[in-house]
């Protein structure tokens, strides 16, 4: 039986989004839904990300070529009950809105396809979503409740839980407006999750897909196009805070505890544990891509392939057996996936990553992390 993944992304002050991504997974554990092109084929593997600001000419003053806004294929009237909307097609969205922030709605079509530019290109190569994304995004809380009911029916007491942000369930998206660049953030976060349920034959383990729906979090506008975003993923100063307040008070947790870790628990414990898995989530995406010069960078993007072709299960049951491939599955946690992909030795990995977070969070790193450039290495 298919499950549903609920998380909310990035939040202003204090956290407050995260808290509810963190809340939502006491429903739903972060499952994912099977897409249903299984078997076959499949949609095309998208190239890396181009620079945002190509310049032209050499020796001549640089000359930035004209950056496209998304094609808008439609704008049609929506109705959802007595509230007025309208329905924008792009070439990778249905955007379902009764949105009438100005900013809001010119950019966030745009933006959504620059969001699913990065998700198929900034940690490798990966497929591009076989059927166009629904996302809803309302003006206010209460439509939003009205509209959960109505596409969730008797589910919907579960989501209304959640105290801000919205939800993805079944690849669709589910929002409301929380703040103009909270409501990016959150859409950015979210649509990694309608990404991954549309488009991968079997889940990521959970550390993971919260991690990158996080790092998806980060960006900043172009300086030189300003209605145009960059996707840098160390450009998420809040995840930053946490993981700084963490390492300042020891409570950092060690690699295999965090592959463990299912933020529902977390949760429930009180606390600011769940905010700290969320931010060490974050860092470990980061450390795989570039810590120990980069590593176990390839580990990343051949994991990360293998969950869109299907073939993460398999690839534990050769190497471990039958039982970790149907343990994965059903859990999505625990350090075996990790050993397979990434490193055997865990206790060394754990000391890495460790170093790793402590040095994202030394003096100085915060300034790095404001201008979305890497606090650990030269690169962004």
């Amino acid at each position: 039986m298919a499950m549903l993944r609920l998380s909310c992304g990035m939040s202003g002050p204090a956290g407050r989004a995260i808290v509810v991504a963190a809340a939502a997974f006491i429903f739903s554990g972060c499952g994912s839904t099977l897409p249903s092109n299984q078997g076959g084929g499949g949609p095309p593997v998208a190239k890396p990300m181009a620079s945002p600001t190509d310049k032209v000419g050499m020796g001549a003053p640089a000359v930035l070529k004209a950056r496209a806004p998304a094609r808008v294929i439609s704008t049609e009237a929506w109705t959802f009950g007595r509230e007025e909307g309208r329905v924008i097609r792009t070439d990778s969205y249905r955007l379902f809105t009764t949105e009438n922030e100005s900013i809001l709605t010119s950019r966030m079509p745009t933006f959504m396809e620059q969001a699913l530019d990065a998700y198929t290109s900034s940690l490798g190569g990966l497929p591009r979503p076989p059927v166009p994304l629904d996302t809803y995004l309302m003006a206010n809380r209460p439509q939003w409740a009205r509209l959960t009911q109505s596409l969730m029916g008797q589910q919907s007491d579960i989501y209304l839980k959640i105290q801000r942000g919205g939800f993805t369930a079944q690849g669709r998206a589910v929002l409301y407006d929380i703040g103009t660049h909270d409501t990016f953030s959150l859409v950015a976060h979210e649509g990694w999750h309608q990404y991954t349920q549309r488009t991968f034959r079997q889940p990521l383990p959970t550390w993971l897909e919260e991690g990158i729906a996080a790092y998806m979090e980060g960006f900043r506008w172009d300086p030189d196009f300003p209605e145009y975003p960059n996707f840098r993923g160390w450009a998420n100063i809040e995840r930053f805070d946490q993981l700084r307040k963490a390492a300042q008070e020891n409570r950092l947790v060690g690699l295999d505890v965090l592959l463990s870790q299912a933020p529902q628990e977390l949760l429930s414990q009180g606390g600011d544990g769940a905010l700290t898995f969320y931010a060490q989530a974050w860092a470990a995406v980061h450390f795989l891509r570039e810590g120990e010069g980069g590593k176990y960078r390839e580990g990343l993007e051949r994991l990360l392939r293998d969950a869109a072709d299907g073939t993460v299960a398999d690839r534990l049951t050769a190497e471990l057996g039958v039982a970790a491939g149907r343990s994965y599955l059903m859990r999505r946690r625990g350090p075996e996936l990790f050993r397979v992909y990434f490193n055997k030795d865990m206790s060394a990995a754990s000391k890495e990553f460790e170093q790793f977070c402590r040095r994202a969070v030394s003096v100085g790193a915060k300034e790095k992390i404001v201008a979305g450039r890497s606090p650990v290495t030269n690169g962004e």
